[in-house]
């Protein structure tokens, strides 16, 4: 992950690299790259932007609650969330009332009476109207509308007409029902449970993304601490070696070493310091994956002098049976293919529901009046001298239903899928689980095993110094006792860390990331 390995430089080489690397500028472990915000990118006011807390320390904690506020694929899914919730208030929308006004004016003169009942030689006839209507889906399908006109006015130059100019007055009230295709409450409010599920599985996938986030910015973070560890190591690895070089160099005046341990000593304070330069290297790439996995990279990049220590890793309560039970009940993969198929169920009945035929009823009555002038005409109504009223039963049936059929097929095996899809998800997350804890139970084994191994090459080391102090061992011996020692703190230390970011492999797996850091994932 962070080693850099020691490896033997070419002897021709081995006086120019240290001449080289000498005069190379050494990074600084607090250095930091950014200066102002990038342009284009979305700015961060300064009092929301991360700081680093007390003694200079940047803790986990404030990378993960910008990380919450700044990230820029979380901010993107809690878009989706909202865009979800409008796609209910548009399938609820159906059943809003709705008012519609007509109104319609005509002048016809004909050139001719086509008889002596026209009652003119050039029968001429206007009018005008306008009425208004309130209009309502049930849930049950039906449609209820109540009609009235406001005006309507006829005016003609025939002799025979009684009432010129005439008024019309109508006020009516009509329902449809639907009894076979498109009946039924839980058909018409399907589009809204729909919706609904929309806005759950929006949920559950920004919790999904959020754990990813959390996952990535905790690894991000411990990567960052190993790295600045391995730079602390590295540097005291060229301290050490810059000794060696002094201890030959002085041993070489008093004839008690040769000049080639000196060269060696040389040689190994070069590679040392080149190592040191690639790992404060990998230090600013590990800043910037931080920084880029909070969503600060470029925008608000805190300054801090240190961050925490690796923590000890905590075991995972009830083993990984413990681990799969708390995954099956809240791991957003499984959530989220289970709200499809509940999805896919709605759809097979929607096309269960239009392979029926069509048949309707509808009934449709009404007040009328009539009169010289619009008051008296709208007077009438109130008599019930004049009404109207009427049934109709309208049944409407496509030869074969083929399309419809075809739909229905089509819904049956979409459901087969997501089930099949919802089975894949928990096969993988058992077997995700499965893997992280073996990584887990390996990690725990490689920690204690690179422990042992650093004791023991530690106590190698000061051996090899003692015998090359008396004279019983080369300068060779002790640089490579010094270069296993070296890799033995650094393999112990990724050890540490592929044991924590092991832990919270576990708890992404069974979707308690936002629970391990005590933070909520709001929309």
């Amino acid at each position: 992950m962070f080693l850099i390995h020691l490896r033997p430089l070419p002897a021709a080489s081995l006086a120019a690299a240290a001449t080289i690397l000498a005069a190379a500028p050494s990074a600084q472990c607090g250095e930091t790259d950014a200066g102002a915000a990038t342009p284009g990118l979305p700015p961060i006011a300064a009092e929301d932007a991360p700081h680093a807390g007390e003694g200079g320390v940047l803790t986990l904690g404030e990378c993960i609650a910008a990380a919450l506020r700044h990230n820029l694929p979380l901010e993107a899914e809690r878009l989706r969330v909202e865009s979800a919730a409008r796609d209910v208030t548009i399938a609820k929308s159906t059943f809003d009332p709705a008012t519609a006004v007509q109104g319609a004016y005509s002048d016809r003169r004909s050139p001719v009476a086509s008889s002596e009942l026209d009652g003119a030689s050039q029968p001429e006839n206007k009018s005008s109207q306008i009425s208004t209507s309130l209009e309502k889906r049930l849930a049950t399908g039906a449609t209820i509308s109540l009609d009235a006109d406001v005006l309507d006015r006829s005016e003609t130059n025939s002799s025979f007409a009684r009432l010129n100019p005439e008024y019309n007055s109508r006020v009516s009230l009509n329902l449809r029902q639907p009894l076979l295709k498109g009946s039924g409450i839980g058909f018409n409010r399907s589009e809204i449970k729909l919706a609904e599920l929309g806005v759950d599985e929006s949920h559950l996938s920004l919790e999904q993304r959020a754990n990813d986030v959390l996952l990535a910015v905790e690894t991000a973070y411990w990567r960052l601490a190993a790295v600045a560890q391995a730079v602390a190591i590295r540097k005291r690895a060229v301290a050490l070696a810059n000794l060696i070089e002094e201890e030959a160099t002085e041993r070489l005046k008093v004839e008690l070493g040769t000049p080639l341990d000196v060269l060696e000593a040389q040689a190994a304070l070069a590679e040392r310091q080149e190592i040191l330069l690639l790992a404060q290297k990998a230090e600013r790439d590990a800043r910037d994956l931080l920084w880029r996995e909070m969503g600060v990279l470029g925008r608000a990049e805190p300054a801090f002098s240190a961050v925490q220590a690796l923590p000890a890793a905590a075991l995972p309560e009830g083993g990984i049976e413990g681990s799969y039970r708390r995954a099956a009940a809240a791991a957003p993969e499984t959530l989220l293919a289970d709200k499809a198929v509940q999805a896919r169920e709605i759809q097979l009945m929607q096309a269960a529901k239009n392979k029926q035929p069509e048949l309707d009823v509808g009934v449709r009555s009404g007040l009328l009046g009539r009169d010289g002038s619009q008051g008296r005409a709208a007077e009438a109504l109130a008599e019930r001298d004049g009404y109207f009223w009427e049934a109709t039963l309208e049944f409407r049936i496509p030869w074969g239903l083929r399309a419809e059929r075809a739909r229905f097929e089509q819904a049956e095996k979409a459901l087969a899928i997501e089930k099949l899809n919802a089975d894949q998800a928990r096969l993988e997350l058992l077997a995700g689980i499965r893997s992280a804890w073996r990584d887990f139970e390996l990690a725990q084994k490689r920690v204690s095993a690179a422990a042992l191994t650093l004791e023991l090459n530690q106590r190698r080391f000061e051996e090899q110094k003692a015998k090359r102090a008396s004279g019983q061992s080369t300068m060779r011996e002790l640089l490579e006792a010094q270069a296993d020692m070296e890799d033995a703190e650094l393999r112990l230390l990724e050890a540490r860390v592929d044991l924590t970011n092991a832990e919270a492999e576990i708890a992404r797996r069974e979707g308690s990331m936002a629970d391990r850091h005590g933070v909520s994932i709001a929309p």
